[in-house]
């Protein structure tokens, strides 16, 4: 259940922040930001509650054709920026095509995508792990909206981070725990460790846990805590986006 887009999202946060510093020429886009946003949410899979869950082999060949699908479109989105931003999209890219093979082209990697869709019986069961992604969004664009001072921008969105992790394996290991064991939780801990290492070294490291942001960036912890309780409206888009109109602005 637990889409390798999410490792793809938060391993090249960094590659994207300088990507986004470059405007985007509509005259040359085949795919435009919302549209490859969207082909963002559908790879992220958790958060889209529209998304096809694969039950056997089969199924996973369609899921496959899906995420190769977006991850075309992320391509025809690069094509949207200069010519050194299009070259660090791409690592990007390649990073998607490299998850594509080892979950759509090898056994192993087939089955395990299965054993963990076992978690999922409806969405309404999954809304929890829907919502953990729609705080994460949340978080996001308050940051880019509200946060004046732009030295607050990175540790604020690491401290989002952190808290939106928390959320997801807290979730992850209610539901699944009595369906697959505590092997989904661990798969969804070990991605998003893999994904996450390279923007943390980047722009986290003065806040590398929730007790770290409580203690350095208390008071937007604790605002973001207690809105995360108090629950935020659904989500129509991804946080990839926002986090790059949070990086422009950053910039500027």
């Amino acid at each position: 259940m637990f889409n390798n887009m999410t490792s793809f999202l938060l391993t090249t946060l960094s590659i994207l922040l300088v990507l986004c510093i470059e405007a985007q020429s509509a005259r040359n886009c085949e795919v435009s930001v919302v549209q490859a946003d969207q082909c963002a949410r559908t790879m992220m899979f958790e958060g889209d509650r529209q998304r096809f869950v694969p039950r056997n082999d089969k199924d996973m060949d369609k899921h496959c054709k899906i995420f190769g699908d977006s991850i075309k479109c992320m391509e025809r989105h690069s094509k949207c920026y200069k010519s050194l931003s299009r070259q660090l999209f791409a690592l990007g890219v390649r990073h998607m095509k490299r998850a594509q093979k080892v979950r759509c082209k090898t056994p192993a990697g087939r089955k395990e995508f299965l054993k963990h869709m076992n978690c999922i019986v409806n969405e309404t069961v999954s809304e929890p792990i829907h919502s953990c992604v729609d705080k994460w969004t949340w978080m996001i664009n308050y940051i880019l909206k509200n946060v004046t001072d732009q030295d607050k921008h990175f540790p604020s969105a690491c401290c989002s981070f952190h808290l939106f992790e928390k959320c997801l394996l807290t979730e992850a290991n209610r539901l699944c725990l009595p369906r697959t064991g505590p092997s989904t939780a661990i798969y969804i801990r070990d991605v998003i460790k893999d994904g996450v290492a390279e923007f943390m070294d980047l722009a986290c490291n003065k806040v590398r846990s929730v007790e770290d942001c409580k203690n350095h960036e208390t008071e937007m912890t604790t605002f973001f805590e207690k809105q995360m309780k108090a629950g935020v409206p659904k989500q129509t888009t991804s946080a990839l986006f926002p986090f790059l109109q949070l990086a422009t602005k950053f910039d500027h």
